[in-house]
């Protein structure tokens, strides 16, 4: 199991954005759990002012409903991991792996 549903431990979560009637994929870090939290970045606040820079990877809450997200995901790994649906998949494995 997972200990940041929203993230999935990965410690980002990708979404899409329109821009100018352009559809983009950004990346926010999650901000939820302590693997997103070692992502963060923010090229404005750099140490030595010749690296600074305007580029910064914005907190997922900032964005999207990070709650919403992880009851999402959650749902969707319950749904994905329920004995009916392994059962259903090695049923379908069964017939494929038949040499006839």
């Amino acid at each position: 199991m997972f200990s940041c549903w929203v993230c999935m431990d990965k410690g980002h979560v990708f979404y899409r954005q329109r821009v100018r009637g352009n559809d983009y994929e950004f990346v926010a870090y999650c901000d939820k759990c302590d693997a997103g939290r070692s992502q963060h970045y923010d090229g404005r606040i750099l140490d030595k002012k010749h690296e600074r820079n305007p580029y910064y990877t914005p907190p997922i809450s900032q964005i999207l409903d990070a709650n919403e997200i992880g009851r999402e995901n959650k749902e969707k790994y319950k749904k994905d991991h329920s004995e009916a649906s392994n059962l259903e998949m090695l049923k379908k494995k069964e017939v494929l792996s038949r040499p006839w």
